[in-house]
């Protein structure tokens, strides 16, 4: 069934003019508005005419859920179940209505089928790793909880329920410990640690969180994206900028989900960057443009009205591959952006970067490739994460990998390879565990010569 996702009520038909599909969406509907008696009338008149629709019985079944009725609830999902033996959403519905109930056995029993029906069900295993933790099966809530992880990196949730896990009757040490000796018992998987090390952070178990990585780290000494991390953490060795390989291995994991990944975060880099090159732009089509360390793309379509050759760089080849599908960019080139920059001798009109330099700390390097690049007259739009001037640094590492900078040095070091900052827009980039990031969009001129 297609669910609505949005209704004009000033255009809904009157319930006698449905038929039996539009009378079901549009039960639905009033559902998922929170209108449950009237949807609860409707979702009864359509099953006087069809008593063994699954999908009136799944949704009706949560109405009477949510309404008190909970063995009402229940038995209508059970009865669509018993129709529709696959029905994925309704087991999984069940099954929440289950652990609510503390009836483990049932609720642990209706994630399992759902991801026998489907093992990529992400909320699935997020779900059973918290029957399996309100059981008091530690380390196999663990290793599903690890799975959700692995299905879902950027979920938060489950990296909360994970070290909820570990949290459980204050027994955060012992159950570390017996998974750690779990672990050592199977093959070696450095994402394993990583995402332990984490979950522990966002619990606010810094100490636990530094172990495990140094714990990766004798295991893996040669492990970048553990080094970059442990340095966030510990404010131990900042590099300069991120490992190439943490880059690189970042962003290849990221690939598939990144667009749909943004969308949900309010992302504006792009829009910012686009913005900012109309401004300079004008009336007029510039001949060459690089959209340094592109990713997926999203500033490609923005851009490509106002270029005659658009050139996107980047180090990962699975964000490469998705450029490649909106066929928007005439080049793209898997490389390190400042290499490729001091190879490029006044190659670009304008150079735009958009959430790229937050892997920098040190900006002298790029800014004077960038320079190199840039012919005389043109420009370079970019984007970074914003650190206050009073925090008494240039720049700062944070424990999410990313470094932000301040205002007084980004003009510095644009200065010192020849730049003039034009504009430098305090502005928000996205939202992060539901709280904005802070940035600049910064425009800068080559001097003429």
């Amino acid at each position: 069934m297609t669910e609505l996702t949005s209704v004009d009520e000033n255009q809904l038909m009157p319930v006698q003019e449905l038929n039996l599909q539009e009378a079901l969406e549009l039960a639905v509907y009033l559902q998922q508005q929170n209108r449950h008696t009237e949807a609860q009338n409707l979702f009864i008149r359509i099953l006087e005419v069809d008593p063994d629709n699954p999908d009136a019985l799944h949704y009706y079944g949560i109405i009477k859920y949510f309404l008190g009725d909970k063995e009402a609830g229940t038995a209508l999902i059970e009865k669509a179940l018993s129709i529709a033996p696959d029905y994925v959403q309704a087991h999984n519905n069940l099954g929440n209505m289950y652990l609510q109930q503390r009836q483990f056995e049932k609720a642990e029993a209706s994630y399992r089928k759902v991801i026998e029906i489907n093992p990529n069900f992400k909320t699935a295993y997020n779900n059973l790793g918290i029957t399996l933790k309100e059981s008091g099966r530690i380390v196999e809530a663990i290793d599903i909880l690890l799975k959700a992880i692995h299905l879902d990196p950027y979920a938060m949730m489950h990296y909360q329920n994970l070290g909820n896990v570990f949290k459980q009757k204050g027994e955060l040490a012992n159950a570390m410990d017996v998974y750690l000796e779990a672990l050592s018992q199977r093959p070696f998987k450095p994402d394993t640690y990583r995402h332990l090390s984490y979950s522990l952070k966002i619990c606010g178990e810094d100490d636990r969180a530094v172990q495990i990585l140094r714990k990766l780290l004798e295991i893996d000494p040669d492990n970048s994206l553990a080094r970059h991390t442990l340095s966030a953490y510990t404010g131990e060795d900042i590099p300069a900028r991120a490992d190439d390989h943490y880059v690189r291995a970042t962003f290849d994991r990221f690939a598939e989900s990144f667009d749909g990944v943004l969308k949900t975060l309010d992302y504006k880099a792009p829009f910012l960057v686009d913005k900012a090159f109309q401004g300079i732009a004008r009336q007029d089509s510039l001949p060459v443009v690089l959209d340094a360390g592109c990713g997926t793309g999203l500033c490609g379509p923005l851009l490509r009205p106002k270029v005659k050759h658009l050139i996107g760089v980047d180090l990962s080849p699975a964000m490469l591959a998705r450029a490649s599908e909106r066929q928007v960019y005439d080049e793209l080139v898997e490389v390190e952006l400042t290499s490729y920059l001091n190879q490029s001798v006044a190659a670009f009109d304008a150079i735009v970067s958009a959430d790229v330099l937050c892997y920098f700390g040190e900006l002298t390097e790029v800014f004077a490739c960038a320079a190199k690049a840039i012919k005389p007259d043109g420009y370079l739009i970019f984007t970074v994460e914003k650190l206050e001037d009073d925090k008494g640094k240039p720049f700062q590492l944070h424990t999410h990998g990313r470094y932000s900078h301040c205002q007084a040095y980004i003009k510095q070091c644009l200065t010192e390879a020849n730049l003039s900052m034009l504009d430098c827009e305090s502005t928000i980039l996205r939202l992060e565990m539901g709280e904005p990031v802070a940035g600049f969009l910064v425009t800068a001129h080559k001097n003429g010569g």
